[in-house]
């Protein structure tokens, strides 16, 4: 998938835009290194100190990839049919790869995290030294610097520890942005980083910015590739779509107001990313810009384009429950070096005395004060393992010991289904093919922040399935004693629990101590000859 013959990479005609010499490029090459040098050490100091923070989704991975090695197959339950409930193939194969070597999982995943998270800051900041060139030799050594220090953050390293895809889908969106600007590997570096993350193909339909890209002859090796992969999807999941994609749900008025909400707060986590789209105008003169310059401000324009889709869809979707942006954190590294390079190089155009002192000490300005201000604000304290992760853990340790061989319906998958091996059915569709393509969605008028991206439930299909146990996401200090007593925490399990509650589905609570003075909620299904009077009468809502 190498490209087709494309314009020569863009040679700018401000500043310093000759070639360097081996001196330069030495010097470049030194600084640059040096701060990732030191970046490493922050990344790995932040690593130790978070090591293990898993989220939950990242069990799910864990139990595909056990799955396959085990020879099941892409699939969630061995017992059920493939489908696809896991967002990045390509995350999903390297995970594979680590424990076919015999690395255990989640250490496999910590280190994948970590290294991709390095190599996405490390190739941003490449790309701000080539991007702010113009601008002279030390305004792009202190860019790429400040482009390392900007994304110190630790709501960006928190990504490196949490066992997903995320700062791999980073590396593949900055790659595919110095794709573009090299213009060179484009339909490699989209079509990968499309398997690294699904919400990458916007940057193929961002193609049509460019008018080298609109080709047929261009787009074709790239849309065979995709074909092949919808192809092979369809002849193993039998749907041309991620199961993933379709347990969404997302386009009302509430979905676009969280959405919003969303963005704003990524732009307040991550401040400098509201620089970026200043690249594209940054990459041509005032005055009768050449082709080469018109062509590099095309290619960047494609990868702003491709960004402002992304974040378009994410808001259309609603956002997600977790805070800092999960969802738009691919795009920040990359975001940044853009950003940070066009404030380099309209420094540099300002004129007076100091433009030189502007451009090589404003960028590295910029992030020393956002990254003084995310240490005050955005510090983690040492974590080893998130509490509800934990639980869930747990209580997929207890249902293992208590419930052999049973079926388990519950919201939160991973943890528990990686800990329990018993066959789990997702009750908001992310594995669930019939939940996914079948189910309602939480109404408008209900949904809230913590339900985005759960919003699926098919209450029927699910008690058709009779599920020997629900696992419910309510945990006390003290045993559950009743139906009066439980709650629900997502929308599927509160229709459930009201059919529960209202006598029209057979089960009985049951109270699983999972540690010393902590219980977790289960529904556990009794025939009505086998139930305790009074157990599966009325109680309300």
């Amino acid at each position: 998938m190498t490209a087709a013959a494309a314009p020569a990479p863009a040679a700018s005609a401000e500043a310093g835009a000759a070639d360097p010499g081996p001196r330069q490029r030495g010097w470049s090459t030194a600084v640059v290194g040096v701060a990732l040098l030191a970046y490493a050490g922050w990344l790995g100091w932040f690593v130790a100190d978070h090591s293990g923070a898993l989220y939950d989704d990242a069990y799910i991975y864990f139990r595909y990839a056990d799955n396959v090695l085990q020879g099941c197959g892409l699939r969630f339950n061995c017992a059920d049919a493939p489908v696809e409930g896991f967002t990045s193939p390509l995350y999903l194969a390297l995970l594979t790869l680590g424990g076919a070597l015999g690395v255990p999982l989640p250490a496999w995943a910590g280190a994948l995290g970590a290294a991709a998270a390095w190599a996405a800051v490390a190739t941003a900041a490449w790309l701000a030294h080539r991007l702010a060139r113009p601008a002279g030799p030390w305004p792009a050594r202190l860019a790429a610097v400040a482009t390392a220090l900007a994304l110190s953050d630790h709501l960006w390293l928190l990504n490196a520890v949490t066992g997903l895809e995320t700062p791999l889908a980073a590396l593949a969106v900055v790659a595919v942005a110095l794709a573009l600007h090299r213009q060179q590997f484009v339909r490699a570096a989209i079509f990968l980083a499309w398997l690294a993350r699904p919400e990458a193909a916007v940057f193929g339909v961002a193609l049509l910015v460019h008018q080298h890209y609109r080709s047929a002859r261009w787009l074709a090796p790239l849309g065979l590739a995709v074909a092949a992969v919808v192809l092979l999807r369809l002849g193993v999941f039998g749907d041309w779509l991620p199961n993933t994609a379709r347990a969404k749900a997302g386009g009302t008025a509430a979905h676009l107001r969280l959405g919003l909400a969303y963005l704003a707060e990524t732009l307040q986590v991550f401040p400098l990313v509201a620089l970026a789209p200043l690249a594209g105008l940054a990459a041509t003169p005032w005055r009768d810009p050449p082709p080469e310059l018109q062509s590099e401000r095309k290619a960047l324009a494609v990868w702003l384009a491709g960004a402002a889709l992304w974040t378009a869809l994410v808001v259309w979707a609603g956002g997600d429950h977790f805070a800092y942006g999960r969802l738009l954190v691919p795009l920040v590294p990359a975001a940044t070096a853009l950003g940070l390079a066009a404030l380099a190089r309209w420094l540099q155009r300002l004129g007076g005395p100091s433009r030189w002192l502007r451009a090589d000490l404003g960028p590295l300005t910029a992030a020393a004060l956002v990254a003084a201000w995310g240490v005050s604000e955005h510090r983690l304290q040492p974590n080893h393992g998130f509490d509800n992760v934990r639980r869930w853990s747990q209580l997929g340790t207890y249902l293992k010991r208590a419930f052999p061989g049973a079926s388990v319906a519950t919201v939160p998958i991973g943890a528990m289904a990686y800990a329990s091996g018993l066959r789990v059915i997702d009750l908001v569709g992310l594995t669930q093919r019939e939940v996914a393509r079948g189910g309602a969605t939480v109404p408008a008028e209900k949904l809230v922040r913590v339900w985005v991206g759960h919003e699926r439930e098919h209450t029927a299909w699910v008690l058709a399935q009779k599920p020997e146990v629900i696992a419910l996401t309510r945990f006390a200090a003290q045993p559950w004693l009743n139906l009066q007593q439980a709650r629900a925490g997502f929308w599927a399990e509160w229709k459930l629990l009201r059919e529960v509650k209202e006598g029209r589905a057979p089960y009985v609570v049951h109270s699983a101590e999972i540690e010393p003075g902590l219980y977790g909620l289960l529904l556990v299904r009794r025939e009505p000859a086998e139930a305790a009077p009074g157990d599966l009468l009325p109680q309300g809502n």
